[in-house]
């Protein structure tokens, strides 16, 4: 009715929300939420685009969920190759030590040519 009148939509939608609420339709709700009301009535409900937005979040999250996973993972694994790097290192510093003892040398000649303190070098010769 509004429109064939020259007023522009957004106009005659306030003015079917003012109307309502004079003649106390649905007033708790559209006195409080009237912009919203408003708003909903303008925009057409399209599902389609619904269903695809929603679809692309869904996505956007379980890609973001997916890379988080991924990175505790590679974290995960980083730590475990450095502690088996770690252990490897001593291991290989254990063997250098009773190298050089199955060669004769003294566990000062050992610290002081692997550059151990000489306690380290005890230690690991009373390891066995």
């Amino acid at each position: 009715m509004n429109q064939k009148k020259g007023i522009a939509l957004k106009k005659a939608v306030e003015q079917a929300v003012d109307s309502c609420i004079k003649k106390g339709i649905l007033t708790d709700i559209l006195l409080g939420n009237k912009a919203e009301v408003t708003d909903m009535i303008l925009e057409e409900y399209d599902e389609n685009l619904h269903i695809s937005n929603e679809k692309e979040i869904s996505y956007q999250e379980g890609l973001e969920q997916g890379r988080k996973e991924e990175q505790e993972n590679t974290l995960r694994e980083r730590q475990r190759a450095d502690q088996a790097s770690q252990q490897a290192k001593e291991a290989n510093q254990r063997a250098a030590v009773f190298q050089l003892k199955v060669q004769g040398k003294s566990e000062k000649e050992i610290a002081e040519a692997m550059n151990l303190p000489f306690e380290k070098v005890q230690e690991i010769l009373n390891f066995c």
